[in-house]
């Protein structure tokens, strides 16, 4: 399935859902292929913690690996409104921002609870950050990442 059908079927999906689309594009992303849903009726998605948006999302890779001619097809994700880019942004800005620290201060910071693709987003942010390590600690919903100094 090329980009081009597969953003046709995502469009079809969305409207199936009642959901009026002003504007669906795509762009690459280091993670793989983000096609982006701009809408006034965002509640749909976002309900219950983006819930519905991540059945949606596994609904569209399930299609997409289905279709693929390729052994190692593109990943692919949908998003609401740019919700999940701004996230991996102000993910990315605080991860620097706090191993910006670590080197300064030679310290340890522990970062708030976070899922395990978040913990990610701040792992792959920092991992080429000189003297600046990081690890996750915790169980279940304490899980979080420290950022260590490291010589």
């Amino acid at each position: 399935m090329n980009h081009n059908e597969l953003q046709q079927f995502i469009l079809t999906l969305v409207e199936a859902l009642g959901v009026s689309v002003e504007t669906l594009n795509f762009f690459e992303r280091k993670s793989g292929l983000v096609f982006n849903v701009e809408t006034k009726d965002e509640t749909l998605f976002t309900k219950n913690e983006d819930e519905v948006l991540r059945a949606f999302n596994h609904i569209v890779k399930r299609v997409s690996e289905s279709a693929s001619e390729t052994d190692s097809p593109v990943r692919i994700s949908v998003d609401i409104n740019n919700r999940d880019t701004n996230h991996i942004e102000f993910l990315e800005t605080q991860a620097r921002s706090l191993g910006e620290r670590v080197q300064n201060l030679k310290v340890a910071v522990d970062m708030p609870p976070m899922n395990s693709y978040d913990r990610m987003i701040v792992h792959e942010a920092l991992k080429n950050m000189e003297h600046v390590t990081t690890k996750s600690h915790g169980e279940g919903s304490l899980r979080h990442v420290v950022i260590s100094y490291s010589d």
